[in-house]
């Protein structure tokens, strides 16, 4: 990450070591092993919401970090032998390398309904945004979404694009425009907007996943088209983040980033 995220990224880090603090016991330990490095790419997009329409970003750390929290129990599931069967995540075993595959299964349980529960205590949001907050997450992270995304995964066989395109949205897109939405909750902004740009970045990042791992829309339509497919959709999500209001130098440049990588 850049300059620009350096704050943000102190507080968010700061509020999930603040949600886990030291602890012998071995769901905890397994807990900060499995967030240890993450870029936390999806609180940094609700704070750059936040931001972009002057609400306090204090007021999203909480509902920020629970996204970080369902995400990491997707990584963890996701790397289970029963599913995509990694041994590394993050640049260090997978958490059922490095703990009991029990405790790995239990320890993505837990996160995913500490999520919940945070969300219904989170400070200074009222009772009406907790629950567009827990509507929205439980929609996106559920069969519509990230769910409904890794069973294509796991089922699907010689896809089409199109096929492809809707699996990228519900398994990776999902998690990102629930970030750009929680922040249009918090901020009072219209969510339509960002649902749209949150899914068309969403798609274009896991393109470029496809194109550095060689794979999935790469097996298709081949490197360069990928490539371009990515980059098309990322321009339109950048004119629509310009049309938010004029100074969006966070949310531009997270966007800029998602696409713009090589790992």
């Amino acid at each position: 990450m850049n300059t620009l995220t350096t704050p943000h990224l102190a507080l968010i880090n700061q509020t999930i070591d603040n949600i886990f603090p030291p602890s012998d016991t071995p769901l905890h330990e397994a807990t900060r092993h499995s967030l240890e490095g993450g870029k936390r790419i999806r609180p940094l997009l609700t704070l750059s919401v936040m931001e972009t329409f002057d609400s306090p970003i204090e007021k999203a750390l909480v509902p920020a970090c629970t996204l970080e929290l369902v995400h990491t129990y997707s990584l963890i599931h996701d790397d289970l032998p029963c599913m995509d069967d990694d041994d590394f995540r993050r640049g260090k075993p997978s958490l059922h390398k490095a703990f009991p595959e029990s405790l790995a299964l239990l320890t993505g349980d837990y996160l995913l309904t500490l999520a919940f529960e945070l969300l219904t205590h989170a400070p200074k949001v009222s009772a009406e945004d907790k629950i567009a907050l827990i509507n929205t997450l439980s929609h996106l992270a559920g069969e519509t979404g990230m769910i409904g995304g890794q069973i294509l995964d796991l089922t699907a066989t010689d896809l089409t694009l199109e096929q492809l395109e809707e699996m990228h949205l519900k398994k990776t897109g999902a998690l990102i425009t629930a970030s750009l939405l929680f922040g249009g909750i918090l901020s009072g902004a219209d969510l339509p907007p960002l649902q749209s740009i949150g899914a068309q970045l969403g798609i274009a990042y896991q393109f470029i996943d496809d194109l550095i791992d060689g794979n999935g829309a790469v097996d298709i339509i081949g490197p360069k088209q990928t490539q371009e497919f990515a980059h098309t959709l990322y321009q339109n999500a950048h004119q629509e983040i310009l049309a938010l209001k004029p100074a969006t130098p966070l949310l531009e440049q997270l966007a800029h980033d998602l696409i713009f990588r090589t790992a």
